[in-house]
């Protein structure tokens, strides 16, 4: 009999997602925060149009951490064929452009053109985080407009600004003419019209998109404030939509505000909805004015949506808000053009008929929409050509299917969509090879055994210590992502996992996402928040686990290692959650959280094991939590506690470690926890890794493994 089928498992009846597959396309960058951040000096959004008059495709590039203050350029076509191929994914696209700075036009915080904006002569407003391009003023000649969401606005930090640069004011790098001083326009939360006011933190400009939202011909300007509170619900969103006219361009002076559960809009703003947090306009259902011209809808993300489905939270499912525009019927009464308010909305998940799969906890459906142009017939409108709407859901995660998918959605006689879903994650193989994973909070790597039995599967949590090594991996793996990899590089963790038929996970800790010593002046212990988004560390593994439960693949418990500071995750952790946990291995842990002894009080309990009290921040609200000694004393005697240590370790390692088994034995009494020293190893989780699971598992195979005893 296997040493899989010794073991004593509680059982999950999988769910298993079919493969799909199609041509991918998208339109539309991530919006924080889930796109992570971009450093150096890449693009990091890209934009087309006809700035000069002459029908060349011009090329705009956003650079929000060029300098660390952020900057907008703008490549003139020359009609040199290199001009549609320019690298712009990597460093090198930047030294190139330099070279052709004669087709190159730099808009910066001091450039003459902004010197009338608020963002003039700022220092650090991410300049270009978002760039579109419309023609906003109705002369043929495309505009410009970009984000600055870390700008300030009248004394109010990280408020945000949009910035406008009409097409006829851009000037001409060919024709050696500059931009126009002082043309460029900036709007704020606080300009006349728009239906908010500028407040610290909200990012205003962060998204952007434009279409004819009003269908009078004219493009518009759609702005996503994700972060924007509504009311007392933190980070619930925001959209505002400016609209153009012919001469005058666009203004804030009846501009329409969205957010949920206003005007045309259904649901209820709540916390961290980050509704907004992606915008796409186009012709995405049937809309038209009278017959001559499309008119197009919005489509506004909320990632971070929670709904019941099958009687069940789904925490951060995600929606999309589809305001359909409204349509001018020919032989209609003609009162004026109404604004996208007007509309009439659609919402749409993964429970909307004909969308794929379900909603389940962090897919976070809307997280980025965009569009594909219309390229074939409206089904049921045989004469309407309809754009595809693009959503993609970044956390959905599937055993043997699409993890991260994106769904392209076509109009279908208006009640429901066909749904051609790619996965984002094309080349990578499910199973068998080890694959990067990643959500809001962060990101982790995997490895499924081939051929894995998903009905007595578990999974099995690795937690590395900190880096004290110069990375052999280079630039690409620094921290935690370099630790993640190192130690997925051992020879025995993946051997564990295909012998055992066990998941294991690697969280990419950064050094300092966890505490690794006791600090005094943060009691944080192995419970530091994480990433800087107030979740603790020890949340954030739980959700990472849930996912995995959630499509078949274990039952929401699972086996914990960890070496170093993980080590003093992985004590820490099993003596505060014990019900989550089957096997420990605790190796070669500096640190361990002591028992209250008789002349003390529970607020003094030694090594890490304080009270962690967090402020509440831009992420999240106020953390405050307390230890219980009661707990970790059940733990010890109900949960199988592997402790482990090299033999040439130390004192602070071995001598403490049995002073605190000791101290365990005195004040907590008997206990189910073992120790086990590592022969002829230092402190070296590559020598000892493979004996601390062989003590715990006898099964596994591991040749010459030194012993443990």
């Amino acid at each position: 009999m296997s040493v899989t089928e010794t073991r004593r498992r509680r059982r999950r009846t999988a769910s298993i997602c079919a493969a799909l597959g199609a041509l991918f396309f998208t339109t539309s960058a991530l919006a924080e925060p889930w796109a992570g951040d971009v450093t150096g000096e890449t693009p990091w959004t890209t934009a087309t149009g006809h700035f000069n008059g002459d029908n060349a495709r011009d090329l705009v590039f956003g650079y929000p951490n060029r300098s660390g203050h952020g900057m907008v350029g703008i490549w003139f076509n020359d009609g040199d064929p290199r001009h549609s191929a320019v690298d712009n994914t990597s460093s090198n696209g930047w030294s190139y452009f330099s070279k052709l700075n004669e087709t190159f036009q730099v808009i910066h915080a001091s450039s003459a053109v902004m010197s009338n904006t608020v963002v003039h002569n700022q220092l650090f407003t991410r300049i270009g985080a978002s760039v579109v391009t419309g023609d906003f003023d109705g002369d043929q000649i495309d505009d410009i407009a970009f984000g600055a969401p870390n700008a300030t606005v009248n004394g109010r930090t990280l408020a945000g600004a949009v910035v406008v640069i009409y097409g006829k004011d851009l000037g001409n790098p060919l024709a050696n003419i500059p931009p126009t001083p002082g043309a460029a326009v900036a709007f704020t939360q606080d300009s006349p019209g728009i239906g908010s006011s500028a407040e610290a933190n909200d990012h205003f400009g962060e998204v952007l998109a434009v279409g004819d939202l009003n269908c009078d011909g004219i493009d518009d300007l759609a702005i996503g404030v994700p972060r924007e509170d509504v009311n007392t619900a933190v980070d619930a969103g925001y959209v505002h939509v400016l609209y153009g006219a012919n001469n005058t361009g666009l203004t804030g002076i009846g501009s329409s505000t969205l957010w949920q559960g206003g005007g045309p809009l259904s649901e209820t703003y709540e916390a961290h909805d980050h509704f907004g947090a992606s915008l796409a306009a186009g012709a995405f259902a049937p809309s038209s004015y009278l017959g001559q011209r499309w008119c197009d809808s919005l489509a506004i993300g909320v990632p971070g949506e929670d709904f019941a489905y099958n009687n069940q939270t789904r925490v951060d499912a995600g929606r999309v808000h589809l305001i359909i525009a409204p349509s001018y019927v020919q032989g209609g009464y003609f009162t004026g053009f109404k604004p996208i308010t007007d509309g009439v909305e659609m919402l749409i998940d993964q429970t909307t008929n004909g969308v794929y799969s379900s909603p389940e906890a962090n897919d976070l459906f809307g997280a980025a929409v965009g569009r594909a142009t219309g390229s074939r017939a409206a089904r049921g409108s045989p004469t309407a050509f309809i754009d595809a709407l693009w959503i993609s859901a970044p956390g959905e995660l599937c055993f043997n299917c699409q993890d991260g998918v994106m769904h392209e959605l076509d109009w279908y006689e208006g009640s429901s969509w066909t749904d051609g879903s790619v996965r984002l994650d094309i080349l990578e193989t499910e199973t068998g090879v080890v694959v990067e994973k990643g959500d809001q909070y962060g990101r982790w790597l995997q490895y499924i055994p081939e051929g894995i039995d998903p009905n007595t599967a578990e999974v099995f949590v690795v937690v590395p210590g900190t880096n004290r090594y110069a990375s052999n991996e280079g630039d690409d793996w620094p921290a935690g992502r370099g630790n993640a990899n190192r130690y997925m590089s051992y020879d025995g963790f993946i051997a564990a996992a295909d012998q055992l038929g066990m998941v294991v996970i690697i969280p990419e800790f950064e050094d300092w996402s966890f505490g690794n010593t006791y600090d005094p002046g943060l009691n944080a212990g192995g419970f530091r928040a994480l990433i800087g988004r107030d979740i603790r560390a020890d949340l954030w593994v739980e959700r990472i686990v849930d996912r995995y439960a959630n499509v078949g693949l274990g039952d929401g418990t699972f086996n914990l290692f960890g070496h170093s500071a993980g080590a003093q995750f992985a004590i820490r952790y099993a003596l505060q959650r014990p019900g989550r946990v089957r096997e420990v291995i605790v190796e070669s842990s500096g640190s361990m959280p002591a028992p209250t002894p008789a002349n003390e009080t529970a607020s003094t309990w030694r090594n890490g094991f304080g009270q962690l009290s967090l402020p509440a921040s831009n992420w999240g609200p106020a953390i405050v939590y307390t230890p219980s000694e009661a707990l970790a004393q059940w733990a010890t005697t109900n949960v199988p506690i592997q402790i482990v240590a090299g033999s040439l370790e130390d004192n602070a390692h071995t001598t403490a470690i049995q002073q605190w088994m000791n101290d365990v034995t005195s004040i907590w009494g008997a206990h189910q926890m073992s120790y086990c020293e590592v022969q002829g190893i230092d402190h070296d989780s590559k020598g000892a890794h493979l004996s601390a699971l062989r003590t715990v598992w006898p099964g596994l195979s591991f040749p010459g493994a030194p012993a443990c005893q």
